[in-house]
């Protein structure tokens, strides 16, 4: 293989075993943002006879990273006939799919690689590697080509952050993945940046959503406080009918359930909050956790919002601390502490079951902790203030109800 520069275009040239010539120049692309650049693969029969060739391109590979916790964001897509599917392979297994591809992607924690077939791309084929990796293959249509002939494909290569304004510009927005909820994230993350351009600090874009989510749900947070309350007043007679009716279940359930009617009670309605709340924090949490924008962004004292915030470092590891003190992650536990105790000023146990969940619930700031301490302070920083804010309207609520 010879390589060469010509201008700002690479280019190198193979020749195969039957004198196949392949010519591949990559060049970056006039008509759209960084990141991207064309790719022209040319395949020139050098031989005296006329042959029947057909190319085959790794199209596909898995964004590694050195770490392993980022490898659960390692997935790959292709999209054919108007259809997303996720790349995969079981073991021994290669899955042709039907048409030609309008782009395939990797996508990593933070960044991606997309190839987008300018010319027809052919068949796209998934195989499993022989270290278990699915792998991508793009089967270019049959040439033939006479002697001294050429045949040329086109191709556009996008390689960096995950950024929808890059990708928007080249009309790839819908190759960049945010997870099961992508359009939420998506909206989430394009507030966010419209935010950061007017307050200049993504420290207070993050303060700026959680308040915009948390005015949103007010309503319904408030309705599920004084729904707990509710709750709370009338458990002494929900224990006496569970006592009374121990052993006739379907008597004990129509009684609750009139007991339920009568004081205009839901039991579900303290928890329906948290469940439609939970495609809006898990939408967050992706774009918190693999926005590249954050990469670097510092606020107050922390240095860099994808990462722990970590104010005191450490010489070495030390036991549970790890490498450093992360404050945020011991904010948001405490902030979650008082949480727990005006919740469970609202939830007086009637019966001893109850008794022992509200002590296991004092474990929750303390579990939380442990699972937030070594994730970006950015989603860290979101889960402080949605706490205190939520944290706020109890008090609020009791002091209005004394």
């Amino acid at each position: 293989m010879t390589t060469a520069q010509e201008g700002a275009a690479a280019v190198s040239t193979s020749t195969g075993l039957r004198e196949l010539e392949v010519t591949r120049t990559i060049a970056p692309s006039r008509n759209v943002d960084r990141f991207f650049s064309d790719c022209v693969i040319r395949l020139t029969n050098s031989s005296e006879a006329p042959q029947e060739c057909q190319l085959r391109l790794l199209a596909y590979h898995p964004i590694y990273s050195s770490k392993p916790d980022d490898r659960q964001y390692e997935h790959g897509f292709v999209s054919v006939e108007g259809k997303v599917h996720k790349i995969r392979a079981k073991p021994g297994q290669s899955i042709v799919l039907p048409g030609s591809p309008k782009w395939i992607t990797g996508q990593g924690k933070s960044y991606t690689t997309i190839v987008q077939p300018v010319s027809p791309g052919g068949l796209f084929h998934v195989e499993q590697s022989p270290g278990g990796t699915a792998l991508g293959w793009l089967e270019l249509p049959v040439v033939t080509l006479a002697p001294g002939a050429s045949s040329e494909w086109s191709f556009r290569f996008y390689s960096g952050p995950m950024d929808v304004s890059y990708l928007r510009a080249a009309g790839l927005e819908e190759a960049f993945s945010l997870g099961a909820f992508s359009g939420i994230a998506k909206l989430l993350l394009g507030i966010l940046v419209w935010s950061e351009g007017w307050l200049h600090s993504y420290g207070l874009a993050i303060l700026f959503v959680s308040i915009l989510i948390w005015v949103v749900f007010f309503p319904l947070t408030w309705s599920g406080i004084r729904m707990m309350r509710s709750m709370s007043e009338i458990q002494p007679q929900v224990a006496k009918i569970q006592k009374e009716h121990k052993g006739n279940p379907q008597k004990m359930n129509q009684l609750m359930m009139e007991l339920y009617k009568k004081h205009r009670v839901n039991p579900l309605s303290g928890c329906l909050p948290m469940l439609l709340q939970m495609p809006i924090f898990l939408s967050l949490y992706q774009v918190l956790m693999r926005s590249p924008q954050l990469k670097g962004a510092g606020f107050l004292m922390i240095r860099d919002l994808a990462a722990p915030d970590a104010i005191i470092r450490f010489r070495g590891p030390v036991p549970l601390f790890g490498e450093s003190i992360n404050l945020l992650p011991l904010i948001m536990s405490a902030a979650m502490f008082f949480q727990q105790k005006f919740t469970s000023s609202f939830q007086k146990p009637a019966t001893e079951e109850q008794a022992v969940q509200q002590q296991v619930f004092k474990f929750m700031p303390v579990m939380f902790g442990f699972l937030f301490y070594s994730l970006p302070s950015g989603l860290v920083l979101y889960w402080v203030i949605n706490t205190c804010l939520t944290l706020t309207q109890y008090a609020v609520f009791r002091q209005a109800h004394k």
